[in-house]
């Protein structure tokens, strides 16, 4: 909830470190999207969720055919999908804050003599005001090489994100497709890392500082794929894929004012340390003249390679017992890089008009960061009576190079280093009947740091490993289904990438201990109410207990980790979690209501309240609020074709806050309201 838009997601699956989704391996249509995923894994890029049609969330054993990180999980997000048939699909909607989408997509399918084609063609564009307001006036025209919506548009986007796919199925005997895809993303988001003081924040919660009036985040992203998917029999099928993904982006944000780290002086103990003197901060919030610098964080990551896969179904008899495999095999060679270009602008704001003079422009920063990863895996599925033995591994070379500026070559500053990493692992499934499933599982997990942080310069980053065990039961039936899982992961050599985009280096944190319990619910009464509907009742709870076994061996001061004793929490991650609700049919009406909860946190490992990172001020160091949010839909089918949808999320305009990260306190989104309009055909 950094910026309240999922723009900049921060996920954990069962306690990993959550910030920038480092630890987790996020695909889209099961190929690595993360813009470098091994040189810089921390990347700000996403998927639109908002577009997808449906997200896939993997963990345990089933996450041995991706990489390269296998510590947290894999997230993959499955772009609308193409067929030989015909369908259209419109959406408009319009919410609070201006914010405006529309979301279309066609398919269209033939027949012939050479085979089966089809085509997707499918738009995404949204726009909005944001939802926060400057402190006071802002430069009317603008100062920087961005511009800005002005004071009633602090943190407003826009966003377009077309996409093309082709299918071909040839005219021979075995089934063999081609799929290609072309995708476009660009965004265009005023926001930056400036958060709020506390007591700025109790105030009100949705302002933003003056001096952050020029923040604005431009970002082009482009994907690329063939697919080639071969039936070779009726029980091998083999698919390639080859895949190009550019991602250029350009962070214009406010870094300093009157000299000073934004991160201190948003720290309640900035006052005190300096003596009682207030004039940074009203340099900050625009009622001062003063000098403020902004970084360009320009940035230019390339990804390619190449993938096989293939699926073996086939059958054994050993000692007269029936043995059904599943089994896949695969390798993949995949490069990519970083360019890193900064540079700095310092301006003198006017007070009490924003108005921002140009002063010296200076270069910041030049690096380049570059991997070549070569993996093969293997997972195998074994079904015997009741029994499915699961078993697999993945092994993967990894290559990397770090050049900063114009370092000669073998030194710290212009060197190479090689990674290897096996990681296995196995479970087993009992299917008692058609209605109960036990299950457990063990694996090994690995992860690794960008080539600066693998450099050996006397301090290298050592890789992340994990052990990871699970147990569970599941119980399925016409109207219920339930799900217990317990967990438990020992992380050894806790990566904090980057230090959570602040400036300093990657590290090593020590040993982290995740334990928990998840578990889901859903049920479908057959006859909820005596005149008629359908209704769904879930409910899905996790318990997360992520703690530092032992003090934090974190060495940097920028590490979110340093300070962190021995049985603390690992930052972001809530005890307790909760959603659940009901969803309701009668007739052409539906309704939806949706419940969701967090317990509290802390910011750093230290976790301190005193907003100091040792002795140093530090606006991350405080509580996150925990937070209880209520989201209300009804909608209405016209007829087959069309239909509306209206809703309001946080009902209760509840006031939180989400996130301390990156330079001080942030709030959740307020209440907001929405109504759509859909057609599809």
């Amino acid at each position: 909830e950094e910026d309240g838009y999922g723009i900049f997601p921060n996920i954990s699956l069962r306690g990993v470190s959550t910030l920038r989704t480092a630890a987790v391996t996020m695909l889209e249509d099961g190929i690595n999207i993360a813009p470098a995923p091994y040189s810089a894994p921390d990347a700000y890029y996403s998927p639109l969720a908002a577009k997808m049609n449906s997200i896939e969330i993997l963990k345990g054993s089933a996450q041995f055919r991706y990489g390269p990180h296998t510590t947290g999980g894999v997230i993959n997000y499955q772009t609308t999908p193409i067929d030989f048939g015909q369908r259209a699909y419109g959406s408009v909607s319009y919410g609070s804050h201006n914010d405006i989408s529309t979301h279309a997509y066609g398919n269209y399918g033939i027949t012939g003599r050479y085979g089966a084609i089809a085509i997707l063609a499918e738009a995404y564009w949204r726009d909005n005001d944001g939802f926060r307001d400057f402190t006071g006036p802002v430069d009317p025209d603008g100062a920087g090489p961005q511009d800005h919506y002005g004071d009633d548009g602090a943190g407003g986007l826009s966003q377009i994100a077309p996409m093309v796919k082709i299918l071909w199925q040839l005219p021979v005997r075995n089934k063999i497709t081609l799929e290609l895809k072309a995708a476009y993303n660009s965004l265009d988001y005023f926001e930056g890392y400036a958060g709020l003081t506390t007591a700025d924040f109790n105030n009100d919660p949705h302002q933003r500082y003056v001096a952050s009036q020029l923040d604005n985040m431009n970002s082009e992203a482009k994907t690329y794929y063939a697919k080639l998917h071969a039936e070779i029999n009726k029980n091998i099928m083999n698919t390639t894929t080859v895949y190009y993904n550019q991602f250029f982006r350009d962070w214009y944000k406010l870094d300093r004012v009157n000299g000073q780290n934004i991160r201190e002086i948003t720290s309640k103990a900035y006052t005190a340390a300096r003596g009682g003197n207030t004039t940074d901060m009203q340099i900050y919030r625009g009622d001062r003249v003063g000098d403020v610098r902004y970084k360009s964080n320009d940035r230019q990551y390339y990804a390619y390679g190449v993938m096989n896969q293939t699926d073996f179904d086939f059958v054994t008899n050993v000692f007269n017992r029936r043995i059904e495999h599943d089994l896949k095999v695969g390798f993949k060679f995949h490069y990519d890089s970083i360019n890193r270009d900064q540079y700095t602008d310092t301006y003198s704001q006017a007070a009490n008009t924003g108005v921002l003079t140009p002063g010296a422009h200076s270069f910041d920063a030049d690096r380049n960061q570059k991997t070549k990863g070569a993996a093969v895996y293997f997972e195998e599925s074994a079904t015997i009576n009741n029994f499915v033995v699961s078993f697999g591994s993945r092994f993967e070379y990894i290559k990397q190079h770090y050049r900063n500026q114009a370092a000669v070559e073998g030194t710290t500053n212009n060197m190479e280093e090689k990674t290897y990493a096996f990681v296995p692992g196995g479970g087993l499934t009992y299917n008692h009947d058609e209605n109960w499933q036990w299950y457990g599982a063990v694996y090994k997990g690995f992860g690794f740091t960008s080539p600066s942080g693998a450099r050996d310069d006397g301090t290298p980053i050592q890789p992340e490993k994990s052990v990871q065990k699970e147990i569970g039961v599941r119980y399925s039936d016409d109207n219920l289904a339930v799900s217990v899982i317990g967990f438990k992961t020992d992380f050894d050599n806790v990566l904090v990438l980057d230090n959570s985009n602040t400036g300093g280096d990657a590290d090593n944190a020590g040993k982290i201990v995740s334990k928990g319990l998840e578990v889901m619910t859903a049920y479908s009464p057959e006859n909820f109410l005596p005149f008629a509907g359908d209704a769904t009742f879930y409910a899905n709870y996790t318990f997360t207990n992520a703690n530092l076994d032992g003090d934090s061996t974190s060495t940097d001061s920028e590490s979110i980790f340093s300070g962190g004793r021995d049985g603390n929490n690992v930052p972001y991650i809530p005890e307790h979690t909760f959603s659940g609700g009901i969803d309701y049919l009668y007739g052409p009406f539906s309704f939806g209501i949706n419940v969701t909860h967090h317990s509290s946190t802390h910011g750093t490992a230290a976790e301190t309240e005193s907003e100091v990172s040792g002795v140093t001020p530090d606006a991350r160091a405080g509580r996150i609020d925990s937070a209880t949010l209520l989201n209300l839909r009804a909608g209405y089918e016209i007829n087959k074709n069309y239909s509306i949808t209206a809703g309001v999320n946080n009902a209760t305009d509840l006031e939180y806050i989400s996130s301390r990260h990156p330079d001080g306190a942030r709030a959740g989104k307020p209440l907001t309201a929405w109504v759509k309009g859909i057609a599809s055909f």
